[in-house]
């Protein structure tokens, strides 16, 4: 159920990062696109409210989880990730950068390809 919840809401923020910029869109899979992503993300009430109870607390101890976004046509594009912690009763991303090698304090505990959502860009 978190699932198919997750991927319904992801493709309606995805479907919202064009939107939030009258300007020309930054491109896809760029810093400032995963930028806006971690914006609508906070901006969509589905994402931060529903996912604020079991799905955020299952972080591995940590305090936050990653979210890694590819897209598996595009292979010479690295892929975007989020920053999801919780506060105030919230699931909020606070980051949303290219990808950056794992470290040891950062452990991807999501891994989502565009094919994983079915979008259409």
């Amino acid at each position: 159920m978190i699932k198919k919840l997750f991927v319904s809401v992801v493709l309606g923020t995805v479907a919202l990062v064009p939107a939030m910029a009258l300007a020309a869109a930054p491109d896809f899979m760029s810093p400032q696109w995963a930028s806006d992503l971690c914006t609508a993300w906070n901006q969509n009430s589905t994402l931060t409210t529903k996912l604020a109870g079991d799905w955020i607390k299952n972080n591995g101890h940590k305090g936050y989880k990653v979210m890694e976004i590819s897209d598996s046509s595009l292979k010479s594009t690295p892929p975007v990730q989020l920053e999801i912690a919780p506060k105030d009763g919230k699931a909020n991303s606070f980051w949303g950068f290219p990808w950056m090698k794992p470290v040891t304090i950062r452990k991807v505990l999501f891994t989502a390809g565009a094919s994983d959502f079915s979008a259409k860009r």
